[in-house]
C-alpha cells in the first residue's frame, strides 16, 4: 500500500517505522502539550481534565490510524480520515487552550484586582494613621493650651503680689532724698543716694550665684515671701524712726531685696508657663501692664507723701505686708521636692568670685556695647 503522504510504499515499513505524517503529528502534539503542562500547573482540576482527555484523544487517534494503515486499501481514503480526525482533535486542542487561557486570564485579573485592593486597603490605613497622628496633636496642643490657662489662673496671685510689691517700694521712692538732705546737704545727699544705688547693683552681682542655688534649694516659694517680708518689715521700722542713718540703710536693703523678689518670680512664671510660649507671652504682657500701673499709683503716692514720710513709710510696709501674705496664702510652690538640688557653699562661693568677672566681661566683650 502507498501512503499518500509520504509514499512509503510497504504496510510493513509503515508499521515498523511509522510514516512522515504520523511523526510530524506526534512532534507537533508533544511540543503543544509540553507547553500546557507547563501552564497547566496554574490551571485548576478542570483544566488538567480537559488536558488529559486531549492528550488520550490524540494518542488514541493517532494508535488507530496506524493500525488502520495496514487494513486500508486506498491511500486517499486513509487521507482523508486521517486529516479529518487530525483537524477535529487540533479544533479541541484550540478550544482547550482557549478556555485554559481565559481561567488563566480571569485568575490574573482576580490576583490584580486583589493586589489592587490590598493597595488600596494600605493607603487607607496610612491616611487613617496620618489623621489618628493629626487628631492626638491637636488633642495635646488644646490640652497643653488649657494646662496654660489654668496655670496663668493659678498665677493670679504672684501677679497681685508683684503689683504690690512695686507699689510698696515706689511708695517711698522720694522719701529718702528730702531726709538727707536736711540733715548733710544736696550735694552729699545725692553722693550717698548714688553710692547706695552702685552698691547695690554691685551686691546684685555677687549674690545672683548664691539666690540661684537657694531658688534650687529651698523653692521658689520661700525666696519670695523672704524677699517681700525683709522690705515690709525694714519699712515698718523706718515708719518710727527717719533717722538718715536708718534711711539710708533701709534704702540699701530695699534696693537689693526687689530685684531677687523679681527674679524668684519669674521662676516661678518659668515653671508653670515653659510647655507654652504663647501663654508665657500674655503671662509676661499681663505681669509687665500691672508694673506699669504699679509705679504710676506708688510714685503718685509718693509725690502726696513726700512730706509725711512716717505715713509713708508705714504705708509701703502695708503693702509689702499684703504682698507676703497673697503669696504665703494662695500661691503655691512650683518646683517639687524631687527637683531640688542640695545647697553646695563651695559652688556657690566660687560662683560668687565668678560672678564680677563674668560681668565685666559682658560688659567689655563682642557684645559689650549691647549689653551697655
Amino acid at each position: 500500500l502507498t501512503c499518500g503522504e509520504c509514499n512509503v510504499l510497504s504496510v510493513s515499513s509503515i508499521s515498523s517505522k511509522t510514516c512522515t505524517k504520523s511523526r510530524k503529528t506526534q512532534k507537533l502534539y508533544k511540543k503543544r502539550f509540553r507547553h500546557e503542562r507547563l501552564i497547566r500547573a496554574r490551571g485548576g482540576s478542570s483544566s488538567v481534565e480537559k488536558i488529559d482527555a486531549s492528550e488520550t484523544l490524540i494518542n488514541t487517534t493517532t494508535a488507530s490510524n496506524i493500525v488502520d494503515l495496514n487494513h486500508v486499501s486506498n491511500a486517499s481514503g486513509f487521507k482523508n480520515r486521517i486529516e479529518s480526525e487530525l483537524s477535529s482533535a487540533m479544533s479541541s486542542m484550540d478550544g482547550i487552550s482557549t478556555e485554559f487561557r481565559t481561567e488563566i486570564g480571569i485568575e490574573s485579573r482576580s490576583e490584580a484586582g486583589k493586589e489592587m485592593h490590598a493597595d488600596t486597603d494600605n493607603l487607607s490605613e496610612i491616611g487613617t494613621n496620618k489623621q489618628s497622628r493629626v487628631e492626638l496633636g491637636t488633642e495635646m496642643q488644646i490640652e497643653t493650651e488649657q494646662v496654660a490657662r489654668k496655670s496663668i489662673s493659678m498665677l493670679i496671685p504672684l501677679l497681685l503680689a508683684n503689683f504690690f510689691a512695686l507699689l510698696s517700694v515706689m511708695c517711698t521712692a522720694l522719701s529718702p532724698a528730702p531726709i538727707l538732705i536736711d540733715r548733710f546737704g544736696s550735694q552729699k545727699a545725692t553722693s550717698i543716694l548714688s553710692s547706695i544705688s552702685s552698691l547695690a547693683a554691685a551686691i546684685e552681682i555677687c549674690l545672683s550665684p548664691i539666690l540661684g542655688a537657694i531658688l534650687d534649694s529651698w523653692g521658689r516659694k520661700p525666696v519670695l515671701i523672704l524677699c517681700i517680708t525683709t522690705i515690709a518689715l525694714i519699712n515698718g521700722i523706718i515708719s518710727t524712726n527717719t533717722d538718715p542713718i536708718a534711711v539710708s540703710i533701709a534704702k540699701f536693703l530695699v534696693t537689693v531685696s526687689l530685684p531677687q523678689f523679681f527674679v524668684a518670680s519669674s521662676a516661678i512664671s518659668a515653671d508653670m508657663l515653659a510647655p507654652s510660649p504663647q501663654q508665657m507671652g500674655a503671662f509676661m504682657g499681663i505681669q509687665m501692664a500691672l508694673i506699669q500701673i504699679g509705679l504710676i499709683v506708688g510714685i503718685s503716692i509718693a509725690g502726696r507723701l513726700s512730706g509725711s514720710p512716717h505715713l509713708a513709710y508705714r504705708l509701703s510696709s502695708g503693702f509689702a505686708l499684703l504682698s507676703s501674705l497673697l503669696l504665703a496664702f494662695w500661691q503655691r510652690e512650683t518646683l517639687p521636692n524631687q527637683a531640688r538640688v542640695p545647697f553646695d557653699s563651695v559652688g556657690a562661693s566660687h560662683k560668687i568670685l565668678q560672678a564680677p568677672a563674668s560681668a565685666a566681661r559682658l560688659l567689655v566683650g563682642r557684645r559689650g556695647s549691647k549689653v551697655r
